[in-house]
Formats: C-alpha cells, structure tokens, sequence
C-alpha cells in the first residue's frame, strides 16, 4: 500500500473513530489456507473482522476427530484463529504443531487440532471452543465455524455419479454438476448471518472453489442473507487452477460456478480481485508437473457479466505460487 493511501486510510479511520462510527466490518468466508492468508493481511488493519469458515473436510487429522468425536473438522478453523493470533510466534507455532513419526495414534495429528476437540468437550459444543481458544490466542478479530454439526459434502457428477465426502471430490477425475450437504441441520450459525447482514464488506475467496467456498453458501439462509446484504461484496480469484476441482477455469469460470452452485440467480459481487504477476518459471514449470495452471485473468468476460476487476501482483514471491496476505489485503481494503 502507497504512503498516500494509507494517510488516506488512516484518515478517513480516524474521522469514523471520532464520529463515534464503528470500525469498517469485514467478513471473508472460506476454508483451506486461502480465507487464513486473507486473514493474515487483514489483522494488521484497523478493522472488525469476522472469518466464517467451512466444517466439511474429511481428510487428515480433522477426519480422524470428526469421526471418532462426532464433532466439527477442526482443521480449517485452527488455521484462521492461528492467522488472527497476537499471540507469539511459539504459541502459534505450538497450536500448528504436527505430530509426525511416532509411530503412535498421535501422528499426523495437529496439536491445535486436539485441543479445540478438548475444548469442544469442555465448552459443550464446537463453536463456543472456537469462543473460549479466540480469547486464549488473543485473536484480532471473530472465528464462526458456519454450523456447530459436523455435515458431509455430496457432489453429482457430471458422468452421472454421486460422490460423498470433500477429499473424494477433489481426487474424483469428472467435474462437478451440483453440489449439496448431508446432515439433519443445515442450519448456520445465527452469528454467522448475522455477521453478513451487518458487514460493509464481505469477501469470498480465496479457496477450492467446490470444496471451501461453495460447501458456506449451501446452508440454508445464507444465500438469500447475501443477497439481502448491502455490503460491498467481493470474490478473490485463485492464482492457480486446482486439478479435479478447477481444470481449465479462467477466472470467470470461478465466479460462474460459485454463482451456480449457490444458487445465485443474478450477480453477487460488485468486485473481483485477480492477480496478473507470473511466478518465476521453475515455479509454474512445478505446478504444471503437477496438473495446475495460472489462472487466466479474462477481464472482459468478467466485465460482461458486470463485474468490475481488480488486477495486479499479488504474489507472494517465494517457493509457491499463493497469494501474499498482505498485498492481498492492501487490494481488499483500497476499495474501502
């Protein structure tokens, strides 16, 4: 961000401050690592931020607790309060710490994983453990897991089959028709509607677009509350395709199918952020190797469809090709 705008930003902060308005309130919603390296940019603001994140991964060591604890995944949650700790860097080291080779239950576990089952037990359901480990991090910020139950992802595909469970999707070769929960309550969390209806802004992605972005949109109420919101709303295009999720996509085809499968019958977004920098080639060259492409920036379908683009680096420049958290959040909030 330009010194000039951040004078700028800070002014207009401090006008809000002394006019007794309240902090801008912002609210991303996803899973995965892309909402937590949204976060990770955003706390550094002075915002209100709300991240409502995704309960449906079964892989890994949130599929071990979901199933043998009957409680929500906790995997995506522990990586956006650990992205919106103030605590050191050892306690968020510690809450992110793997345990690996032990020859012993305990592997592949994470340790943050294990204390937020512990806390659900604690505190009686998964969202008020998510309350009482935000306080413990000294979190900037609220984490609302979107349900308190742990629900399973469906998706009908294209060659005709139905398949159950997000880690299946994702390996599973056809693409994606439709997409839909299996639970006995596809209800949100109250907060979490209420988070959308009282936001000034709020941003969707990045993330796998079946499997952390659409998964939110499906719980009942929460499409219809988007749309009711005036909040200014944003997508964050991924910077590379994801094989069995997004093969081909232009950024267009993000959008079109968060739309679809959310069940949007006009536009969401008054805003899509793409990044146009390319990585250095041995970096692309390893993605390619591995079935993943830039994603293309194809403004002009987008402007068909009547969404106003945002190009530009936002590249974290290191092993991998991800977004930079604080460049991402820099583009986020100059809309502001």
């Amino acid at each position: 961000m330009s010194c000039s705008v951040k004078k700028e930003v800070k002014s207009k902060l401090e006008e809000r401050l002394k006019s007794h308005i309240p902090l801008y309130k912002v609210v991303g919603i996803g899973g995965g690592t892309g909402l937590a390296t949204l976060l990770r940019g955003l706390k550094w603001y002075d915002i209100d931020i709300t991240a409502i994140v995704t309960i449906t991964d079964n892989g890994g060591s949130s599929g071990i607790l979901r199933d043998d604890l009957h409680i929500p995944p906790p995997g995506d949650v522990r990586n956006c309060l650990t992205a919106l700790a103030k605590t050191p860097v050892l306690g968020s080291k510690l809450f992110q710490y793997r345990f690996s080779e032990t020859n012993s239950p305990l592997d592949n576990h994470s340790l943050g994983n294990l204390i937020l089952a512990g806390m659900t037990d604690i505190a009686g359901n998964f969202s008020a453990a998510v309350r009482e480990m935000s306080s413990i991090l000294a979190i900037e910020g609220t984490v609302l897991p979107i349900s308190n139950n742990a629900l399973t992802l469906q998706a009908y595909m294209e060659d005709g089959n139905n398949i159950i469970g997000e880690v299946e999707i994702a390996k599973y070769p056809s693409k994606v028709k439709s997409m839909s929960l299996l639970g006995n309550d596809l209800s949100p969390l109250p907060d979490a509607l209420e988070a959308v209806f009282n936001a000034d802004m709020v941003i969707i992605g990045p993330g796998s677009v079946y499997t952390s972005l659409v998964p939110n949109l499906l719980f009942h109420g929460m499409r219809e509350e988007l749309e009711r919101s005036k909040a200014i709303k944003v997508f964050v295009c991924n910077v590379m395709t994801q094989p069995g999720e997004s093969d081909s996509f232009v950024a267009s085809d993000h959008v079109r199918a968060v739309l679809e499968q959310g069940g949007f019958v006009d536009k969401l977004f008054d805003y899509v952020i793409i990044n146009n920098a390319m990585p250095d080639e041995e970096i692309v060259l390893k993605y390619r190797n591995k079935g993943q492409e830039i994603v293309v920036p194809d403004i002009q379908n987008l402007t068909d469809m009547g969404y106003t683009s945002i190009t530009g680096d936002f590249l974290a420049y290191n092993d991998e090709a991800k977004h930079s958290s604080r460049k991402l959040a820099s583009g986020v909030l100059n809309i502001l």
